[in-house]
């Protein structure tokens, strides 16, 4: 009987030592799933704050780009003003000129009269001093006309400039606001990760997005909040949601099409 109990409780022991180290297996087991899931969150986290960093950049680019933008239109503005006010001037030259050719060509004529014939109120012995009074006030007069036409001539070269400035300009807005009419990008969402607030979208640089692309979510033709790209590549990006732009319990689901917020007018 003895023996039988001390085969038992060795038996006993045998069990428990077997099960202790399943046990011991299982926890240990635990403890690496366990760090290892510690350290993909830290990795995911560090992943995320880098793409809002990258984000905070592109969005500040972004915004240089649009000031650059203004400026160059106010800077046409000014250049069409500057083109009205100098075609003004060079009217007002034209004008003066043709007045100045009018003068002299009666100047001329006078002096051709007197050459041919002398009137009776005026006496032979003053003809020449009148000759050279007249002569002189046509030197004055051809000296004004040619300051005038150097004038025209600035004038002229001044306003071709501003001509060809505006035509560029005019292109260069031209083509921008052709691209932005053709710009009507819209994709699907493929994947959603809504615990860490993040999309899949299928398509990327190839369809036209590009870093600073914020986009609106769509499903059965309402929008429904609004995403912000993190990362792209050339057929896919990730977006991140944009906080407080969806109804409370409204949350991205595979399928749903999103569409440009504002076109890129690069």
């Amino acid at each position: 009987m003895k023996n039988l109990f001390y085969i038992l409780a060795v038996v006993a022991i045998a069990v428990a030592a077997f099960f202790g180290w399943q046990v011991k297996g299982k926890h240990e087991e635990k403890i690496k799933e366990r760090k290892d899931l510690v350290s993909k969150n830290k990795n995911l986290s560090t992943n995320i704050e880098d793409r809002r960093q990258d984000r905070k950049v592109a969005t500040d680019e972004m915004n240089s780009a649009r000031d650059a933008n203004n400026e160059a239109i106010a800077n046409l503005e000014a250049t069409k003003a500057r083109f009205t006010g100098l075609k003004r001037k060079l009217s007002e030259v034209e004008t003066r000129q043709e007045e100045a050719n009018g003068r002299i060509e009666k100047v001329d004529q006078f002096i051709a009269e007197i050459k041919q014939q002398v009137p009776g109120d005026i006496r032979i012995e003053d003809v020449p001093q009148i000759v050279s009074d007249l002569r002189e006030e046509e030197k004055t007069k051809n000296k004004a006309l040619e300051e005038l036409d150097l004038v025209r001539e600035k004038l002229n070269k001044e306003v071709v400039k501003l001509k060809d400035e505006i035509i560029r300009t005019g292109g260069k807005i031209a083509e921008s606001k052709k691209r932005v009419s053709a710009n009507d990008f819209e994709a699907s969402v493929s994947a959603v990760n809504n615990e860490w607030g993040f999309l899949v979208i299928g398509a990327g640089e190839n369809s036209g997005l590009t870093g600073q692309s914020k986009l609106l979510v769509k499903r059965s033709g309402r929008l429904v909040g609004k995403v912000a790209i993190s990362n792209i590549e050339a057929n896919q990006a990730i977006a991140e949601v944009v906080p407080g732009t969806f109804a409370k319990g409204v949350v991205v689901q595979t399928g749903d099409r999103v569409i440009l917020e504002t076109v890129n007018p690069n």
